[in-house]
């Protein structure tokens, strides 16, 4: 399939269920039109492995990978963003501190502890900063 083939799939599969995820980052539809909208791909791109690495990055990205890298962001506030943009990953803080941001919502639910998701990202902070 092509980029535009997804795009368009989502948007038809959206009037009849409840999640449109696709992919290996399982990017819903809305963002997914962003993105590419943002990377202004050609339609005819192929959804494959190398594209989808390339909208994991920007999603990525977009939620403060270089602030967290640089250590202008801390671990706690990445690990909020990341929760933002995967429903697997638990927010670390906030309403649903331990759970999904996104709990309730069309069956969302994090997929891994917060203690070993703080401690991954803990232990890839301190990686960073010795180089």
């Amino acid at each position: 399939m092509t980029i535009c083939e997804v795009r368009d799939w989502q948007l038809e599969a959206r009037k009849h269920q409840a999640s449109t995820a696709i992919g290996l980052f399982q990017i819903v539809g809305g963002t997914y039109r962003r993105l590419l909208d943002g990377l202004q791909l050609p339609c005819d791109t192929p959804f494959d492995s190398r594209t989808q690495d390339m909208l994991g990055l920007a999603l990525l990205h977009g939620r403060g990978w270089q602030e967290f890298k640089s250590g202008r962001m801390s671990v706690q506030d990445f690990a909020y963003e990341l929760a933002g943009e995967w429903a697997a990953f638990p927010a670390p803080y906030g309403r649903n501190k331990g759970f999904s941001r996104y709990r309730g919502i069309a069956g969302n639910r994090h997929q891994i502890e917060l203690g070993e998701y703080m401690a991954f990202l803990t232990d890839l902070d301190a990686r960073i900063r010795d180089g």
